[in-house]
């Protein structure tokens, strides 16, 4: 089920049962929309889906996602789980298919949006890899929201790569012209895969070991450098974002502006805290790269 990407016959629709983390099942009846997306994990598709004893009521687009291997189906759905208990912002909805390697979620297409990020294909990623979006207000408390989200995923020892993001997109009537405008309405945690849980890094310098001996000393250290990493990879991806996706009308030196909120909240954990103080060092790193490419 949802394997084939190129299919131009419609597949019936499917009853099936879907796990909720409390362990209780719901029915529900399935069927197989347009392909959405697809990464090295998985491929994702719409569905639309009726609930209710004759499979008639509840009728509501939802997304799934079939996965390669039913073990990126268990990480996943602890990601989810974890993420939500956080009270970290994302999918509404993720309940695993019974018996198969798949999992309902949340649609991320709805009023008109589109989902993009800089990884995996998608037909956000293709739409606005050619029109570019063209409006970014309202985009510095989006960046301020995720930024908040980052931290809070950090101290629940949760690890956020930078591809774990989404950016959602709609497009309106411009106030000043009568132009459909492509706008940033949000960012979020969307994609699991690498996400990591209980993360605790290894202590290798020794000075910062000594520092913070002792469990509850350590235990506090490796909360503020998962945070840390959450902001650096979240300063990545909107990097990237703003670079493949948004257009010529957005100067150089607004981008570089949405990159130094976040950057101020990486420097903000250093002046707390001197054992980390590598936010400088990070970014000199990944600009280095970068301009290897």
């Amino acid at each position: 089920m949802f394997e084939k990407l190129n299919d131009t016959v419609a597949a019936p629709p499917e009853r099936k049962k879907l796990v909720h983390t409390s362990g209780r099942f719901t029915e529900a009846l399935l069927k197989e929309g347009e392909h959405i997306g697809h990464g090295i994990f998985g491929v994702v598709k719409k569905v639309e889906t009726s609930f209710g004893e004759a499979m008639s009521e509840k009728k509501r687009t939802f997304a799934v996602k079939q996965f390669h291997n039913v073990e990126y189906v268990d990480n996943s759905v602890a990601v989810h789980t974890a993420l939500k208990k956080a009270g970290v912002e994302t999918w509404s909805t993720y309940r695993r298919v019974d018996g198969e390697s798949a999992v309902l979620m949340t649609y991320g297409g709805k009023d008109g949006a589109y989902l993009i990020s800089p990884s995996g294909e998608s037909q956000g990623k293709e739409k606005y890899k050619e029109k570019k979006i063209d409006d970014v207000e309202g985009f510095e408390e989006a960046i301020q929201k995720a930024i908040d989200n980052a931290k809070l995923a950090g101290e629940n020892g949760i690890l956020v790569p930078g591809d774990a993001w989404f950016a959602s997109v709609n497009e309106s009537m411009s106030t000043i012209s009568p132009q459909q405008k492509a706008n940033i309405q949000n960012l979020f945690i969307g994609d699991y895969d690498d996400v990591g849980i209980n993360f605790r890094p290894s202590f290798r310098d020794q000075e910062t070991q000594r520092k913070y001996g002792g469990i509850i000393h350590a235990d506090a250290f490796e909360k503020k450098y998962t945070i840390y990493r959450n902001l650096y990879n979240l300063y990545c991806f909107v990097d990237v974002l703003s670079e493949q996706f948004f257009s010529e009308q957005i100067s150089q030196s607004m981008k570089r502006g949405f990159l130094e909120i976040i950057a101020n909240a990486g420097r903000e954990i250093d002046s707390k805290d001197k054992a980390l103080g590598r936010w400088g060092n990070l970014v000199q790193r990944y600009e280095r790269k970068k301009n290897r490419v």
